[in-house]
């Protein structure tokens, strides 16, 4: 089972396999829960670090990090308790998360060791109700527990302490073939000399040696295919790659003038796939940049989105607070359906079948496309498309995310995760092609659907399509809609 939230903080959640199978809420318990339970905020070092205190660098800890290893669809607690001294903050402060209502956020911060050498830059976050505001150069004591954000290494921050200034640290110049490896990541490095060799349709350059040009820090430059630039930034995982992402526009500098590049706008107004809010279509959302676009982490899109369509599914609960609908522009179409959540106390029961128009606000969680409700007005009876067929050549789900769909001749392969996460592993076509998606009981909830076993076959499987953990994924709507060979 998977779960939907609207509120959750980057880096702080516990390892998957340490939650509580039967907490809907997919959040940590107890020791694990980080600053997501924490009553009190980070605070300063009185007196320096703790005298029992395990000084490691930042290479130390990269490298322990790098040898045990990372699950690129999780998030994950390596060590607690560990404590770096005299690192120097090589990126100024940035908004790690902010939730929905801003009330609760981190902030973000790159440090690296005194003595440069590879692995020796890592990503820090802190409550921002700490209210830190290191600067580039500042040198720093902290505890903290040594994270893996879906592969991206980082620190979150228990204590803290400034204990002095340093020059403003210098870039390690490396080959731009090699600025991507995980060696560099969260380390301050410079490429000389790269020439931009393309751009996709989001202004992403590619330069030479296959270098990608991030924007982590919303530092968004002017670069034109076939010119040439010197680059500083840090380097860092997303989107599943290592990017060099600028801190400033100075970081970029034409390689002819030595002169910053000018800066350009991130979005183009004129764009009919980024949509500015207001009324559209249900597959306008999904084919939009943010949604076609995939960030393992919560992505606020537009808000004050409105969409007409009519519900597939009756509510199911997907947290304590929150209830789901599946939704359907009423086609069998590609990017014809979403899902809708709304607050449990402004559920309005609505049945499969009822014609909505629901306005809220877009979210990306962890690349499942959502519309948080903050409106539904019924419009009366509506119909409920014919389930979408999909098969063995069906390798890109993510066109029909959000849609009800049905597959036939499934085996099951695994049932490892059931019993904790409701998750069945299959296969199609008599077991010879692995299907791109697993079996999941996300929305008839725990105990419907019946233990299967390995070898299992059933006739025909029909479901909501949804997204978590790195893997699509089919949810059967009732008991019924899998059907045995048997």
């Amino acid at each position: 089972m998977i779960s939907i939230l609207t509120l959750t903080l980057v880096g702080c959640v516990a390892e998957r396999a340490e939650l509580d199978s039967n907490d809907a809420s997919g959040q940590p318990s107890g020791a694990d829960a980080g600053l997501v339970g924490d009553s009190a905020a980070p605070g300063p070092l009185d007196g320096g670090l703790p005298s029992d205190a395990t000084v490691s660098t930042i290479s130390e800890l990269q490298i322990e990090a790098e040898e045990l290893g990372c699950d690129d669809g999780s998030i994950q607690t390596i060590k607690t308790g560990v404590a770096v001294e005299g690192v120097v903050v090589t990126a100024a402060k940035f908004d790690a998360y902010t939730s929905d209502d801003g009330s609760m956020g981190l902030d973000g911060y790159y440090v690296g060791d005194m003595e440069m050498e590879e692995w020796s830059g890592i990503m820090i976050v802190v409550d921002r109700a700490s209210g830190t505001d290191f600067q580039v150069g500042d040198l720093l004591d902290l505890t903290g527990d040594l994270e893996e954000y879906y592969c991206m290494t980082q620190i979150g921050i228990t204590g803290y302490a400034k204990v002095g200034d340093a020059s403003t640290p210098t870039a390690w110049n490396v080959a731009s073939e090699d600025a991507g490896g995980e060696i560099y990541e969260g380390m301050l490095v410079r490429v000389e000399g790269v020439t931009v060799e393309s751009q996709d349709d989001y202004g992403n350059s590619t330069v030479t040696g296959g270098l990608l040009i991030g924007d982590e820090f919303d530092v968004y430059a002017d670069l034109t295919v076939g010119e040439t630039y010197d680059v500083t930034g840090i380097v860092a995982m997303s989107y599943g790659e290592y990017r060099l992402s600028p801190r400033t526009l100075a970081d970029v500098l034409s390689a002819q003038t030595g002169q910053p590049v000018d800066p350009t706008d991130p979005t183009d107004p004129t764009d009919p796939t980024d949509p500015t809010g207001g009324e559209m279509s249900i597959s306008e959302l999904q084919q939009s940049s943010d949604a076609m676009s995939c960030d393992p982490s919560i992505v606020n899109g537009k808000s004050g989105i409105t969409l007409e369509g009519t519900l597939t599914t009756d509510g199911f609960e997907v947290h304590e607070n929150l209830n789901a609908y599946l939704m359907s522009d009423g086609t069998t179409d590609a990017f014809s359906g979403i899902t809708i959540v709304v607050e449990k106390g402004d559920d309005g029961a609505w049945t499969a079948g009822t014609s909505v128009r629901v306005t809220g606000d877009h979210i990306e969680f962890y690349c499942d496309t959502q519309l948080n409700a903050s409106s539904v007005e019924m419009l009366g009876d509506g119909t409920i498309p014919s389930a979408i067929a999909v098969d063995a050549t069906t390798t890109d789900m993510e066109p029909w995310e959000g849609t009800i769909v049905t597959v036939n001749d499934v085996q099951v392969t695994s049932v490892d995760d059931f019993e904790a996460y409701g998750e069945i592993s299959v296969s199609l076509d008599g077991g010879a092609t692995t299907a791109p998606f697993l079996i999941d009981d996300w929305i008839v909830g725990k105990g419907v659907i019946a233990a299967p076993a390995v070898g299992d076959v059933w006739t025909s499987v029909t479901g909501g399509v949804t997204y978590g953990f790195g893997t699509y994924r089919i949810a059967p709507i009732t008991g019924d809609d899998l059907v045995s060979a048997e």
